[in-house]
């Protein structure tokens, strides 16, 4: 569809489960790199890549709304009110 065949790829990893795990971050690194046109000679890379200057944030630190920022009164909350917000007259 639109010429963009040689846009797609994959990579079949059959003996995997679905997660975050090394195989599937170095496919998207070298996808991304390729379609994105990143410098992928930054990240370093002896025999893969090597992740070790990576800092693995906690769960907590990761979420937006927190104790400390909770989520403001007025948000949307669920699929059924973003998509009452998003209806069109």
């Amino acid at each position: 569809m639109y010429d963009a065949e040689h846009k797609v790829e994959n990579v079949h990893l059959p003996s995997e489960k679905h997660d975050y795990g090394y195989s599937k971050r170095t496919a998207i690194y070298n996808f991304f790199g390729n379609h994105l046109q990143l410098n992928l000679g930054a990240i370093p890379y002896e025999n893969g890549y090597r992740e070790d200057f990576v800092t693995i944030l906690d769960k907590e630190d990761l979420k937006v709304f927190n104790n400390e920022h909770p989520m403001p009164g007025n948000a949307l909350k669920g699929n059924l009110q973003i998509m009452k917000f998003l209806e069109f007259d």
